[in-house]
């Protein structure tokens, strides 16, 4: 298995947890990450303010915080927006431009 970049494994926790609390072993089950990966980025979005533990130390469970929900809710509206450019912007980089000029480009609007 590969390992993913640091820091990328916030966004697929978060998203997992959309759908309402889960037990770390039903995250585990959806982001397909290790115990170790999870509850080292569940304790990180802990501090943050992403998350928040319910339940008992034995049966707990994780939920999006308010500040969570937005950030998650923002990340996936980015990610239609990123789905809809992205075989456009291919197609633009095949025809020879650098993301530098592309850019410079869109910036300059």
């Amino acid at each position: 298995m590969r390992r993913l970049p640091k820091g990328s494994s916030e966004p697929i926790i978060l998203k997992s947890l959309i759908g309402g609390d889960k037990s770390i072993r039903d995250i585990e089950r959806i982001t397909r990450l290790k115990k170790p990966t999870l509850y080292l980025s569940l304790n990180k979005m802990k501090k943050k303010g992403l998350i928040k533990p319910l339940g008992t130390r034995r049966s707990r469970r994780w939920a999006l915080t308010r500040k969570g929900r937005k950030i998650i809710k923002n990340r996936v509206q980015a990610e239609k927006i990123l789905q809809k450019i992205a075989g456009p912007l291919r197609k633009v980089v095949d025809l020879g431009f650098s993301f530098r000029e592309i850019e410079r480009t869109v910036s300059r609007k």
